[in-house]
């Protein structure tokens, strides 16, 4: 579990800075609540919590396969 904060934290300071700098404060707010959602979930993923599969999540999305 230590993996999941070191590999966001290293993600998120290296690519936050340069969002700053440039002003990006679109992009900054997208990647922030991605960010936080990949998060999540690798947490989850990680203590095994029961999870939907990913792919009835899209087929629910977009209306695929019933």
């Amino acid at each position: 579990m230590f993996a999941i904060p070191l590999g966001m934290g290293i993600i998120a300071l290296l690519e936050v800075p340069k969002m700053l700098k440039k002003k990006q404060w679109g992009e900054l707010i997208a990647f922030a609540g991605l960010w936080l959602f990949a998060t999540l979930y690798a947490f989850l993923v990680a203590a095994e919590a029961p999870l939907p599969s990913p792919t009835n999540l899209v087929f629910f999305l977009f209306g695929g396969r019933s």
